[in-house]
């Protein structure tokens, strides 16, 4: 038996610090709210469906949706993106695919992220108050993102947040520098291994080598992957979070 213990939500300000939450505390919330989506899917949405096979006639109020806005925020198409662009398929998928293609834009900057974020995710024109789970702050880089259906609003900093997920050339050339090593213990240990990775490879555990089921798994996520050559980047940090979470 497998018990998961959810970690519960990070917000500085709950702790009584005056300051934005981090892009470590942004990925913590993510997998916080997925925990919560994987609940909701498994004790209310797959028995009522359950109840539907087996013909029982259950009288429940309406259940909320089983993904709360902000996830939609951080990993789904908007919906006004999608209408804008007829479901164009490289339109920014949320606001790790914008980070990600964010970092490769020369003159990328927070700033540019936080633009695109809201001209795809902010409030329209019509919306109902609240309704939206993403607000402006009044402080330079800063967003509003409020998590659990809107009952718990954290404020983020988004400085510094694109060199976490640029890449870096160290990674790319760390195995071909430690099989070159001059420590025989050291050079050694790497000297049997693959000098080339696919790009999904050096992203996703479990995408390496070339059998067959390999093969298919690195073809299945190169179909999830429909929003440009960024998503797709060699040790990308936002596709770790997005595929592991």
């Amino acid at each position: 038996m497998m018990i998961v213990d959810t970690p519960g939500l990070q917000n500085p300000e709950m702790a009584g610090q005056s300051r934005g939450a981090t892009f470590e505390e942004l990925c913590h919330n993510y997998a916080q709210e997925r925990l919560q989506g994987l609940f909701h899917e498994r004790t209310f949405v797959q028995e009522l469906e359950r109840y539907k096979e087996e013909n029982v006639d259950l009288s429940l109020d309406a259940l909320e949706p089983s993904v709360s806005g902000s996830v939609a925020t951080m990993d789904e198409a908007s919906h006004q993106a999608l209408v804008r662009t007829l479901a164009r398929t490289d339109e920014a998928r949320g606001l790790l695919w914008l980070l990600e293609e964010e970092s490769f834009q020369p003159g990328g900057s927070e700033e540019g992220l936080l633009e695109r974020l809201f001209t795809h995710y902010g409030p329209q024109d019509g919306d109902k108050k609240a309704s939206n789970p993403l607000l402006r702050s009044n402080k330079a880089r800063h967003f509003f993102l409020g998590h659990s259906y809107g009952t718990n609003w954290v404020e983020y900093d988004t400085s510094g947040w694109l060199s976490y997920v640029r890449q870096n050339p160290a990674s790319q050339n760390s195995l071909v520098l430690l099989q070159e090593s001059q420590k025989k213990i050291i050079s050694s240990l790497f000297a049997g291994r693959a000098g080339a990775t696919t790009v999904l490879s050096g992203s996703i555990a479990g995408l390496e080598g070339g059998s067959q089921l390999a093969l298919r798994r690195a073809t299945s996520m190169r179909k999830t992957f429909t929003t440009g050559v960024a998503a797709v980047k060699k040790k990308s940090v936002c596709i770790q979070v997005k595929l592991q979470v």
